[in-house]
């Protein structure tokens, strides 16, 4: 995460590694399968949207 990308100072951890997580799921589609924790943040994100 670059500078312009950090969190706020203010966001709790869990969200802010969420965040970070669905960025590079985002960027790198071809992780998906591989990390069990990118898996379910992709599919709470899919279900929440």
């Amino acid at each position: 995460m670059t500078d312009e990308q950090q969190a706020p100072v203010w966001e709790p951890r869990a969200v802010a590694r969420v965040r970070a997580l669905a960025d590079l799921l985002a960027r790198r589609p071809e992780l998906t399968g591989v990390y069990r924790p990118a898996d379910v943040t992709d599919e709470a994100l899919r279900w929440s949207a």
